[in-house]
């Protein structure tokens, strides 16, 4: 019987030590990617402001109009490139729990209208059409704004680059029946993709449409965040999707106290 003791007091002792090798290793790698992310964030704000400079010729023309093209193509490069790090930096902040969430009553359609203003492109220059059903008088969430604006950033820009012309990308706020949460949705009529291809598109660097990826793509961090943060708000991030009919994806906030 103390044989047996000891074996699983050392196998425990075993355990332990991987456990703790593990979060070092876990912990090593985020701090490497927040500091590989800073140290290519300054070189990078620099090639796109000087590459703008030279573009809208700011300090009168380049000569050979080529030029032009070129200094335009640098900026759009390094503003892809920049997205791309400041993925990588929040990825690594919310691993390593250096996000932390500031929960306050935040008035959704607020926070809605706020998005469409940070979105990259209007989806009507890009012949579509974008449906925003967040009623104001809603009552408050409990939630980070900041988080917030990023989850529907990052959902918003995602249905938008993965739905065809001439169909619609839809936002929808609506209060569940027991009053407590609301249930937020963003929808797009796109693609869609079949049940066992949804598990893995939330785990970081994977795509949509992997044989398909074009170099503007990503890395694929975007759902990885968004699940992150929803995930810091006591919620679960939500996905429905069929092939050709588009996709829904979705999570509850719950409703303040002091509505």
């Amino acid at each position: 019987m103390t044989g047996r003791v000891e074996q699983l007091q050392q196998e425990n002792a075993d355990l332990r030590r991987r456990i703790e090798s593990l979060e070092a290793t876990h912990q090593a790698r985020g701090e490497f990617l927040a500091t590989l992310s800073h140290e290519l964030r300054t070189p990078l704000n620099a090639i796109i402001g000087f590459s703008e400079v030279m573009a809208k010729a700011m300090l009168g023309p380049l000569g050979t109009p080529a030029y032009q093209g070129y200094a335009q193509d640098i900026h759009a490069s390094g503003e892809h490139l920049l997205s791309i790090i400041n993925d990588l930096l929040d990825l690594a902040q919310i691993d390593a729990g250096r996000q932390p969430l500031e929960l306050q009553p935040i008035h959704l359609h607020e926070t809605v209208a706020r998005v469409l203003r940070m979105l990259p492109g209007r989806p009507e220059t890009q012949g579509l059409s974008l449906t925003i059903r967040v009623p104001e008088d809603l009552p408050p969430v409990m939630a980070d704004d900041r988080a917030i604006r990023q989850i529907l950033l990052n959902l918003l820009a995602n249905a938008l680059k993965f739905t065809p012309k001439g169909r619609e990308v839809r936002i929808l706020a609506d209060l569940t029946p027991s009053g407590e949460h609301i249930l937020i949705r963003v929808q797009d009529t796109g693609m869609g993709m079949a049940s066992e291809d949804l598990a893995r598109l939330t785990l970081p660097f994977e795509q949509a449409r992997p044989t398909t990826r074009s170099p503007q793509d990503g890395l694929g961090l975007g759902l990885a965040i968004v699940r992150a943060l929803v995930e810091g708000h006591g919620a679960s991030l939500i996905l429905e999707s069929q092939p050709d009919q588009g996709t829904t994806i979705s999570f509850h906030l719950a409703v303040s106290a002091a509505a």
